[in-house]
């Protein structure tokens, strides 16, 4: 499993800065580089843990806790920064020139209808790499919906391993 996320995860970061539309925004300092930078950057430290946990070929399960710790904070990371550049996208499109709403349209397509669901892959990898290099003791999720002007929502996660 972690080849398989290290691969995807090289081909989501090329295909990111081969992406015309996003990198146009950012050239015309409509979106600030640093959207791009935090999911690149998350991905990268994602890429570098589950790469470690492949190399160990006798691999440590006491180092499992901070692993996962990692792994999870990565992939928060990257689909906040996603979440975040999704919202200022939409926000473009309101009160934009017209000429700019062709460019800014391709952009929210690639956020939502390629990007988002390449994370949420490597997301569904994560978890599988953490069910396999931990015993899992006992796990609660809960979350509420609030503030639905600004799309916010509130959630936990808690993950005790044993």
């Amino acid at each position: 499993m972690p080849s398989i996320i290290a691969s995807t995860i090289d081909f989501i970061v090329m295909e990111l800065e081969r992406e015309g539309s996003v990198y146009s925004l950012v050239e015309q300092g409509r979106i600030d580089e640093s959207y791009l930078d935090e999911i690149i950057d998350s991905l990268s430290r994602l890429r570098s843990t589950s790469r470690r946990i492949q190399d160990s070929a006798n691999y440590n399960v006491e180092n499992a806790s901070s692993d996962v710790s990692r792994l999870l904070d990565c992939m928060a990371s990257a689909e906040a920064a996603i979440s975040m550049l999704e919202f200022h996208i939409n926000q473009m499109t309101k009160g934009s020139n017209p000429a700019d709403i062709e460019l800014i349209k391709q952009a929210r397509k690639f956020v939502i209808n390629t990007l988002k669901p390449w994370i949420s892959s490597v997301s569904k990898g994560v978890w599988a790499l953490i069910q396999k290099i931990t015993s899992l003791k006992n796990w609660k999720v809960s979350g509420e919906l609030s503030g639905i002007a600004f799309g916010l929502a509130k959630s936990r996660v808690e993950i005790n391993f044993g």
